[in-house]
């Protein structure tokens, strides 16, 4: 669990493809939550107890101004800088062409 919360300030550039933030993420995509950086761990206690945990499913609602997701019945907003730091994994739509 240690290495899912490991600490950036921004995610590494050199990331693989399939791997981005949620503020990379646009309105009405969804995504699989696949790590928390940065941040203390109080942060990521604040993100678990609205269910923002690895292997969560979300969908973005809007970025602007704010990014605001939806996990399970829960709508949340984020500060840009949270979302960034939120690594995510995109959801292909079902019966999406690869």
């Amino acid at each position: 669990m240690h290495q899912t919360f490991r600490k950036w300030r921004r995610p590494p550039a050199d990331l693989p493809a399939h791997l981005v933030s949620v503020r990379d993420l646009k309105r009405g995509e969804q995504a699989l939550v696949l790590c928390l950086g940065g941040g203390s761990p109080g942060r990521h206690n604040n993100l678990a107890v609205f269910g923002v945990v690895p292997g969560a499913e979300i969908q973005v609602i809007q970025q602007r101004p704010t990014p605001v997701i939806r996990v399970g019945e829960t709508e949340l907003a984020l500060d840009a800088a949270i979302a960034r730091e939120i690594l995510v994994e995109r959801i292909e739509p079902e019966g999406s062409a690869p």
